[in-house]
């Protein structure tokens, strides 16, 4: 996989930089993965869309638990030519309430809207490990929602007891501190 070329998304007008982040290309995710994903983790990534940042995370990760509502094409031939991605097809809320899995990593990229958000992170929460990372993509200005979403689930980041690292993707992880 091509860091510079491969976009999460299809179409667009290319290059896309936000104050800063480079959101459609996966530089940012890539370094999120090599600060917090090792090779035995089980990760859920919620919203996969096409399956290009689907298919990063399973370079790093051991298993990628893909929860897409709308699988496109190119997610569906990725799945089918790995050996460690499962797919299923549904709505996160109705995913979590089935599942009885833990993750070491839980990536949140489904519905970028405040309550959609909330709801994301808040139903995953119970699923994630000790000492696991929640992290997730699109925290950029024309996603307001996930931005207040994520201070408002963790309100020590701004005492600093919780740390939120930022990537140049607009990726975004959490990271509880002890203090």
């Amino acid at each position: 996989m091509d860091l510079r070329t491969e976009r999460m998304t299809d179409g667009g007008a290319g290059f896309c930089s936000n104050k800063g982040f480079q959101p459609n290309y996966l530089f940012g995710l890539d370094d999120l993965c090599k600060k917090f994903i090792k090779k035995d983790h089980i990760l859920l990534e919620i919203g996969s869309h096409r399956g290009v940042s689907t298919e990063l995370l399973s370079e790093y990760a051991k298993h990628v638990h893909a929860v897409e509502v709308y699988p496109f094409p190119r997610l569906k031939k990725l799945v089918a030519n790995k050996d460690n991605i499962t797919l299923y097809k549904s709505l996160s809320q109705d995913f979590l309430k089935q599942n009885k899995l833990l993750f070491d990593v839980i990536y949140i990229d489904g519905d970028h809207s405040y309550v959609g958000t909330m709801k994301d992170i808040v139903f995953s929460l119970p699923f994630l490990k000790k000492d696991g990372i929640i992290c997730g993509h699109d925290m950029i200005d024309g996603h307001q929602g996930v931005l207040r979403a994520v201070n408002d689930v963790f309100p020590k980041i701004k005492t600093g007891e919780t740390i939120l690292h930022r990537f140049s993707d607009s990726s975004w992880a959490i990271e509880e501190r002890d203090i």
